[in-house]
């Protein structure tokens, strides 16, 4: 199959985000991108494009209650341009102001595989900038502080974000895929903290250790039990992994959560918050 290509992506029909309309968009996996100015902003792929480009509590909503990593991409470039106001409500308008001057363009996919492979090959052409892994707030910040405690991206070994485990491709219909915050591979170089890409991290965890790490502010209940989930899917469908380390990472430990942890195996790292 031909890898698709960013003028492929450029010549595709493009919408206006204030003229996006369900009808518009087809109801099913690709990839899409997001420009401004005839520029790329963000690009990624769906399972269902027409539910990630319109429904009202992804991309184009500025009342989410979590937003996007799109959103998020755009509030970063606001703040990094001086053009983010400090009040909540108003640096919310601006992100919607600018979203508003954007357009989409999307392409097909036969398979959501297929559309993740998609994203990795235009990602690794012409735009390399939109390949670098970017921390937004909060967790990211958490994440790159670590990687920086372990003597940096490369010393750190390769990590990505965002990892997908438990899916109805292996489990069958009614499974949730749940998403681990990173993975770190201790020995693969080049390192660095990159977007998720299945194939490559397959290749990858062949023979090698494997870090999962979950993050959050605080060390709660709620990361204990997703580091036990991870471990459980990760030990059938990661098997070829030499060995494997679950770590909690936050800003604020427990005392009596983390003898839980130390208990079950699992390390706990603290950073400080940014």
């Amino acid at each position: 199959m031909t890898a698709l290509t960013w003028k492929k992506m450029t010549a595709a029909a493009w919408q206006g985000a204030q003229e996006l309309t369900p009808g518009a968009v087809p109801d099913g996996p690709g990839v899409y991108v997001w420009w401004r100015d005839g520029e790329p902003v963000y690009v990624d792929c769906a399972r269902r494009l027409r539910v990630r480009l319109t429904r009202s509590d992804t991309h184009l909503a500025g009342v989410a209650k979590r937003p996007s990593t799109f959103r998020s991409r755009v509030r970063l470039l606001l703040r990094e341009r001086g053009a983010l106001d400090a009040d909540a409500e108003q640096a919310r308008a601006q992100v919607d102001a600018w979203i508003s001057g954007c357009s989409v363009s999307w392409v097909r996919s036969p398979s959501y595989g297929q559309s993740e492979e998609d994203v990795f090959e235009l990602l690794r052409q012409r735009h390399p900038q939109l390949h670098v892994w970017r921390p937004r707030d909060g967790e990211d910040e958490w994440l790159l502080a670590y990687v920086e405690e372990l003597g940096g991206p490369e010393a750190a070994g390769r990590v990505y974000v965002e990892v997908p485990i438990g899916g109805p491709e292996r489990y069958g219909p009614g499974a949730k895929t749940r998403y681990i915050d990173a993975v770190r591979l201790p020995g693969v170089r080049p390192g660095g903290i990159r977007y998720h890409h299945g194939a490559q991290l397959e290749d990858d965890l062949r023979g090698e250790a494997v870090e999962v790490i979950e993050v959050k502010r605080s060390l709660n209940r709620t990361v204990i039990g997703q580091l036990v989930v991870a471990d459980d899917l990760a030990r059938v469908e990661w098997p070829e992994h030499e060995s494997l380390r679950l770590l909690a990472l936050c800003t604020v430990g427990d005392p009596a959560l983390e003898w839980i942890c130390e208990e079950r195996g699992i390390d706990v790292v603290v950073v400080p918050r940014t």
